[in-house]
């Protein structure tokens, strides 16, 4: 059997239909947190989106001396989002779909994630492609979801080849996505090739079975090994069931 829990939910990295971040911060009333911290806030002029997006991920990630605050990191993310810098926009867009320091909403998820997504951002593209897979923010549709993985894919990211692995693979991708054991194999291969574990075990499978390439016990065993020693617990169980065919084999 293949792994099918292939992992599609919204996940961080290393036009204004919502609340703006001024408003959100307002909910956690600022003036308690002292007027040093409300200068704080007054961006001057030469400040670039790079300083914006960098100070934004020091109070996201509690680094370099600040302390953690996602409200803080929203207002940042968000200054340099407007500027356009894709990655402020992914991260805005994360916040926004996990209700950190903003209130959830994952219409303005969907809005900042595309936004970065349509500059090449792979992450976004990734993230973006899950949005639709699930419905999130946007209606639900197999094709773009497909179309938003296969670009992170083609940029190298391993966890969206995987995923398109899986929708060539899956017959419950059935609107606008062919089944094609083939192209499963050779999305499967890149990302194992990447060291990614789920890709390897599931690789392992596809030799074990002979499904889009041809069968061979021995590449099944070594993909399902390298998967099984970064802990893949699939593997592990593979490992298990080709040990006993052998042990029971005359």
């Amino acid at each position: 059997m293949q792994n099918n829990n292939q992992n599609t939910s919204i996940t961080h990295t290393n036009a204004d239909i919502t609340p703006s971040i001024a408003k959100v911060i307002t909910k956690r009333d600022l003036v308690s947190r002292g007027l040093d911290e409300l200068r704080d806030l007054t961006i001057p002029n030469n400040e670039t989106a790079e300083n914006l997006v960098e100070k934004a991920e020091h109070f996201f990630y509690g680094t370099n001396g600040v302390i953690q605050d996602y409200v803080q990191a929203a207002f940042w993310f968000h200054k340099a989002a407007e500027q356009g810098l894709a990655r402020a926009q992914f991260n805005l867009s994360v916040q926004y779909a996990n209700g950190e320091g903003v209130e959830q909403d994952d219409q303005q998820a969907v809005f900042w994630c595309r936004k970065a997504a349509e500059q090449g951002y792979v992450f976004a593209q990734r993230n973006l492609g899950s949005m639709y897979s699930a419905g999130r923010g946007v209606e639900q549709d197999d094709q773009q979801a497909f179309a938003w993985f296969s670009k992170a894919a083609e940029q190298g990211y391993a966890v969206a080849q995987c995923i398109l692995a899986f929708m060539y693979s899956c017959k419950y991708y059935d609107e606008g996505v062919e089944q094609d054991a083939q192209q499963a194999v050779f999305w499967y291969r890149k990302a194992a090739e990447q060291g990614y574990a789920a890709a390897q075990c599931d690789l392992g499978w596809k030799y074990a079975t002979g499904t889009g390439v041809a069968k061979d016990a021995r590449q099944a065993f070594a993909w399902f090994s390298r998967a099984a020693e970064q802990g893949d617990a699939g593997a592990k169980e593979a490992l298990a069931i080709l040990q006993r065919i052998n042990d029971n084999t005359p």
